[in-house]
C-alpha cells in the first residue's frame, strides 16, 4: 500500500517538473519571437521614413530628424510607429 502512494506522488512531482519546464521553454520562446518581430518592424519604419522624405515626417530613425541623436543615445532600435 505505502508503494502505490510513493508511487503517485514521485509522478506527481516528475510531472509538476515537467510542467514547469515546458512553461519556461515557451516563454522563451516567446521572447525570441518578439524581439525578432521588434527589429523588423523597426527596420520596416526605417525604410518607410527613408521613402517618404518628400513629405513632411517625423522618425527619430533618420538622421534629419532634430531629435535623432537623443534617441540614438536612449534607444537601442527606434520603434515602429512614423508620423506624417
Amino acid at each position: 500500500m505505502k508503494t502505490k502512494t510513493s508511487f503517485a506522488r514521485l509522478t506527481r512531482i516528475v510531472f509538476v517538473a515537467l510542467v514547469f519546464s515546458l512553461a519556461g521553454l515557451s516563454l522563451s520562446a516567446c521572447d525570441s519571437l518578439v524581439k525578432s518581430q521588434i527589429k523588423n518592424t523597426t527596420a520596416n519604419s526605417t525604410v518607410s521614413a527613408r521613402l517618404m522624405k518628400l513629405y513632411p515626417s517625423s522618425y527619430p530613425g533618420l538622421k534629419s530628424h532634430e531629435g535623432h541623436r537623443i534617441a540614438r543615445k536612449q534607444m537601442s532600435g527606434f520603434g515602429g510607429m512614423l508620423s506624417f
